[in-house]
């Protein structure tokens, strides 16, 4: 399984591959813009920021529901920069409780038209892998996407608005996706703490049917003062513990994972927390991987 640590180019987050071996980066198209989408265009993501890594660039759909641009443009604009996967514009259900019910059909009939387009773009461009994002605000709709993206016979799939859903309905989810694609695909989780989602599959097969995850944990957590404690893997406020802590960033910065940052330090801080909790989701995730549970 891979972790994909999400990352924003504007103001930079931290430059994690710098002091641990990363899997891969999450990065929204929708952050990219200006300046830094001209140029990141002209030298090919990996250039623009540095990093050899696999990178996995979405459409930004998440950040951005009233995007004006199509579902083409959006696909050629992710291919100009240069991924390793891009996903298709999709309709996230996250934030749209509230609306009626005929309105939910209407953004996931839209998702799903927009994965056709993708699927018909992709066999013209086999240099680049698209993954499908299957959406649902309930059981019900996400089997109903499920099955007409199956349909498509793609290579890989995503499951999207899991934000703060619990870990329950996250693997009621996982279950019915994987029954309905089979086992072939790979599949990717957008949004999943990867912490509390290993922890309950690691010891059942269902860890072996994710391939995938993202999450952006790591910098938000460092910017509300929470760091994760090397002993539990709880996220621990800076006012609540003092740890001491073996990986790279702390070694260097002893004890600066549990302070504020005052005097213009606290950006500082707060990335120095961000590279240690990405360490540990990473060396987390890449144990369980190598652990035969």
């Amino acid at each position: 399984m891979k972790f994909y640590i999400s990352w924003y180019p504007n103001p930079p987050d931290p430059k994690y591959w710098e002091w641990f071996d990363v899997d891969g980066l999450m990065i929204s198209l929708v952050n990219l813009r200006g300046n830094n989408l001209t140029k990141a265009i002209n030298l090919g993501i990996h250039r623009f920021i540095g990093f050899d890594g696999s990178i996995f660039l979405d459409s930004g759909a998440f950040q951005s529901k009233n995007n004006n641009k199509s579902a083409t443009e959006i696909l050629e604009l992710q291919n100009w920069l240069r991924p390793d996967l891009i996903s298709h514009l999709d309709k996230p259900i996250i934030g749209l409780e509230s609306i009626q019910v005929k309105q939910r059909w209407q953004k996931l009939r839209e998702t799903f038209e927009n994965a056709k387009i993708a699927r018909k773009w992709e066999k013209s461009n086999d240099n680049i892998q698209v993954v499908y994002v299957i959406q649902g605000w309930n059981r019900e709709s996400l089997r109903i996407c499920a099955v007409k993206m199956a349909k498509l016979n793609c290579d890989y799939y995503g499951i999207g608005s899991l934000y703060r859903q619990s870990l329950s309905e996250i693997m009621a989810r996982i279950k019915i996706v994987r029954e309905i694609i089979g086992p072939k695909p790979k599949l990717h989780l957008f949004g999943v703490n990867p912490l509390k989602f290993l922890k309950e599959v690691s010891t059942n097969d269902l860890f072996y049917k994710v391939d995938s995850l993202d999450c952006s944990s790591p910098i938000r957590a460092g910017v509300v003062k929470e760091f994760l404690d090397p002993a539990t893997l709880e996220r621990v406020h800076i006012d609540e513990a003092s740890t001491e802590c073996s990986c790279p960033v702390c070694r260097k910065y002893q004890s600066f994972i549990s302070l504020i940052g005052l005097n213009g330090k606290m950006r500082l801080n707060n990335k120095i927390r961000a590279i240690h909790n990405a360490y540990w989701y990473t060396k987390s995730v890449k144990f369980l991987n190598n652990c035969e549970c």
